[in-house]
């Protein structure tokens, strides 16, 4: 079998659910072949025997190609390879977590793993997918060798790594638990043409473990495409595709799912402000560490969007941000500086990501201006504020006040959300509240009272009656509020509202089925997650981590948890479909 042959669909296994799919179990030979090649191959100074035992020699059939590298059916080319993927390495060591049969030709596999290596001084790892097709009469025997043999590599790491020349347009590969792949996705690719290129060029996808049924339900409403019975529940997928610069925009979905809204960053000059609130409530102390991962857009934080499946992430300009600035025009000059700075990273980079306006929110006329610059100009998707304004004179601003309707007018002209997040206590709350009660500034109480109380202003004096249109985002599951809904709504509606207490036209629950979303951010509680669902509906929350306050392994592999406890399609919804409602751009 040669590796360009083609199947027709009539060959290919019968449609069926992946959750009654299985894949064949590894046959001995393979497995014990497998385990040896890439023990082998994290072996350095065996150039010629990596060649020699592992491929067959018949350069006819044989290819070989590691990522973006030209294909070759030499011997040498594959020593030549193997010297110079060495240099400067000094370990290197391979995790296989999964090996899949092929349905239908049982000398061909997919792989999907892991490889750490350190190189010159530096550590490096990365997900990696694979494909072998073994001599058909070698594996008869008994003692496969290799025909054909393909690995596709992740990017922005092993371009950071000098892995692969920084200009070579190779594909990006965001690997899952597991992988699966077969031929049958070849008729797919071969059947199937993009209006538009996918954010992700290639010839590889590989997708969330999770994606399955998400994949499935797309491409059955599109009448494109058929889910074949050895799709494994619990694996990703891998599709080679005919045209390497173009992608189904199906395929991107199932692929990397979660899109991510509460991710802070810092500009350099400011670094000082954000290290003394991290003192505040981070773990290490000094808060340095934090500081710098707050800076880092390019570098580590897209290395773990792609290890963990997040395919777009909005960015926000830390706590305490503009609202510390107490003068108004060295405020409204800190957001411009923010703004444009943020708009250069984003334009690096604009399919993985894009940022919430920052604004000095001394006076409605300053602040208006400001979003509209940012969105009309530079493209931004909303603005988030770190709660309440910080005025002379240890006074703060409220946004609940009707001083405040035009600059709401603006954000509902513009149709942008607007993000309220917390900011750490200073002045006299401080000194009165947190002086002698320092651990619980931040997330253990502050951040919620804080945010809760402008919140639930904002709904009594009748910001959303004047604007009915108005989108307001809170992080960390609600700030409290949907825990005390029903007190809050009993208070409101049966005693204060008789009493002519309050201007609210609607109840509570109303203006959080039509005005109010919230996210994920620092809150990773499957029972708090099912709650909220009971209180304001699956429709209203999205998915966030709270980078690099939280950490992208807890909310992304918590999320993983819920396959099973949350229906799939409330999974689509909370993991990006909400999100891709409220943020337009974020669709394609």
């Amino acid at each position: 079998m040669t590796t360009d042959q083609h199947h027709d669909e009539s060959e290919l296994p019968p449609a069926g659910n992946p959750a009654d799919a299985s894949n064949k179990d590894v046959p001995p030979a393979i497995a014990a072949f497998v385990e040896s090649f890439y023990k082998i191959s994290d072996t350095p100074d065996v150039h010629e025997q990596y060649a020699d035992d592992y491929y067959i020699d018949d350069e006819s059939r044989l290819s070989f190609q590691i990522g973006p590298m030209q294909p070759t059916n030499k011997r040498d080319g594959i020593v030549a390879w193997r010297q110079k993927g060495w240099e400067g390495v000094t370990r290197r060591k391979h995790v296989v977590n999964g090996v899949f049969i092929s349905p239908k030709w049982e000398n061909e596999i997919m792989l999907d793993g892991t490889v750490e290596m350190d190189k010159n001084g530096s550590t490096l790892r990365f997900n990696w997918a694979g494909r072998m097709v073994f001599d058909q009469k070698s594996l008869d025997d008994g003692s496969p060798k290799i025909e054909t043999y393909k690995v596709w590599l992740p990017h922005t790491e092993v371009t950071a790594f000098g892995l692969i020349p920084t200009d070579h347009p190779v594909g990006r590969l965001v690997a899952g638990p597991t992988l699966v792949g077969h031929r049958a996705f070849r008729s797919f690719a071969r059947r199937t043409r993009c209006a538009e290129p996918g954010p992700f060029p290639g010839e590889c996808v590989a997708a969330k473990a999770n994606a399955t049924h998400l994949f499935n339900e797309r491409i059955k409403r599109r009448g494109q495409f058929r889910l074949h019975s050895s799709f494994e529940e619990s694996s990703a997928f891998a599709i080679r595709a005919s045209r390497p610069d173009q992608l189904c925009e199906a395929i991107i979905v199932a692929k990397m799912s979660l899109i991510a809204l509460e991710e802070a960053f810092n500009i350099p000059s400011l670094a000082e402000q954000s290290a003394y609130q991290a003192r505040l409530f981070v773990a290490d102390g000094n808060g340095q560490a934090h500081a710098d991962r707050l800076v880092d857009i390019h570098g580590e934080r897209l290395a773990k969007m792609d290890q963990h499946g997040v395919a777009h992430t909005i960015l926000s300009l830390t706590a305490p941000g503009i609202q510390d600035f107490d003068e108004p025009k060295a405020a409204a000059a800190a957001a411009k500086e923010v703004n444009d700075w943020v708009h250069q990273q984003v334009q690096q980079n604009p399919k993985r990501f894009s940022a919430f306006a920052s604004l000095s929110m001394h006076n409605p006329k300053d602040a208006s201006d400001e979003l509209r610059r940012c969105v009309k100009e530079l493209g931004f998707v909303g603005a988030l504020v770190n709660d309440n304004q910080r005025l002379p004179n240890d006074e703060a601003a409220w946004y609940d006040q009707p001083e405040w309707d035009s600059f709401w007018t603006t954000v509902t002209e513009l149709d942008v959300p607007f993000y309220l997040h917390p900011i750490a206590p200073k002045g006299e709350i401080h000194r009165r509240i947190y002086k002698d009660r320092a651990a619980l500034i931040g997330p253990v109480l502050s951040f919620a009272n804080n945010v809760s109380a402008h919140l639930l202003g904002m709904i009594v004096n009748g910001v959303f009656d004047r604007h009915p249109k108005l989108k307001i985002i809170v992080g960390h599951l609600g700030e409290h509020i949907p825990f005390d809904l029903w007190r809050i709504n009993h208070w409101l509606e049966d005693v204060h509202k008789p009493r002519g207490a309050v201007s609210m036209q609607k109840t509570i629950r109303d203006y959080f089925n039509e005005n109010i979303w919230v996210t994920t951010s620092g809150h990773f509680s499957t029972l708090t997650l099912k709650y909220v669902q009971d209180e304001i509906g699956i429709d209203r929350i999205l998915f966030s981590i709270d980078y690099p306050y939280e950490k992208f392994e807890d909310a992304c592999n918590w999320f993983k948890t819920l396959d099973g406890k949350f229906s799939a399609e409330d999974l689509a919804k909370i993991s990006h479909e909400n999100s891709q409602k409220l943020f337009p751009h974020l669709r394609s």
